[in-house]
């Protein structure tokens, strides 16, 4: 089973978004790999990690409708948290023009490609502050054969906003596939002078019964490494040792400890064709 890996952008100027990139067809598609290179633009240093924030979506289309929609942060909390894996970061010295760099991050695909235009990539741009000559790598992985795993979904739900402190601030998931973990963003975390989180507990409830119960501190167990610190902070997951099968009925129970701020839920699927 022979890995063929493709550069879909080679180190390519980086200001606007990109074009629709068809992936290989007739291959499986296992993961697309994402590196970015900047550059200081004043007499400081630019922390690689900041590179981050010139991805601010990352789409991957299945016959142009979206099965993964995320932000370079939220790729990096995905890295962190579900695959357990880190990027590798190189800060610029404190001349301009100096580079920085951004790389190893990972997004799964597990997609047979059966025909030309059947799958698609698209990344969008935004600026970053201190940051010039922006350019980016993206790497195709496949395989020659598919392996014995449905593909990968995993699309934000966005612009919740916490109501009254407790329990009520519900999602009903959509159930598109095997649902193998659920990730969660909390504007409001622990500091140093507050407890005070958004997502301050979460019940998971299958079929009208309840299934996880857990709080942010538990929700946080899987994450901390040296590299992601100051990243992922605002993010927690629920993994599921048995995935819960598509056509049960999920509901996302948010007990908001910061009434009127924002949080957003990535369920994380496996869709079987």
């Amino acid at each position: 089973m022979a890995e063929k890996i493709r550069l879909l952008k080679d180190n390519a100027t980086f200001n606007a978004p990109t074009e629709l990139i068809s992936l290989f067809s007739g291959r499986f598609i296992s993961k697309i790999t994402i590196g970015l290179y900047g550059e200081t633009s004043a007499a400081a240093s630019l922390p690689g990690k900041n590179l981050k924030d010139a991805i601010n979506t990352f789409k991957v289309f299945k016959m142009g409708s979206p099965i993964i929609d995320l932000t370079g942060e939220e790729i990096i909390a995905l890295n962190a948290l579900y695959l357990g894996k880190s990027p590798s970061i190189v800060d610029s010295g404190t001349t301009a023009g100096n580079p920085a760099n951004l790389m190893g991050l990972e997004v799964p695909i597990y997609l047979m490609v059966k025909a030309l235009g059947e799958a698609q990539v698209q990344v969008g741009f935004a600026s970053v502050s201190g940051a010039q000559n922006i350019k980016i790598t993206l790497a195709e992985h496949s395989l020659d054969t598919a392996l014995p795993v449905g593909y990968f979904h995993c699309v934000r739900i966005p612009g919740m906003t916490s109501g009254a402190t407790g329990y009520g601030n519900r999602i009903e998931l959509s159930g598109v596939g095997d649902l193998k973990a659920i990730m969660f963003y909390s504007s409001s975390i622990p500091t140093v002078t507050s407890d005070a989180t958004t997502v301050q507990k979460v019940r998971i409830i299958v079929n009208g019964v309840e299934f996880v119960e857990s709080n942010w501190k538990e929700l946080q167990a899987n994450k901390k490494n040296e590299v992601t610190t100051g990243i992922t902070d605002n993010y927690g997951i629920i993994t599921f040792d048995e995935p819960i099968p598509k056509g049960a009925s999920v509901t996302v129970d948010i007990f908001g400890g910061v009434a009127s701020s924002s949080f957003a839920v990535y369920p994380i699927y496996e869709v079987k064709e």
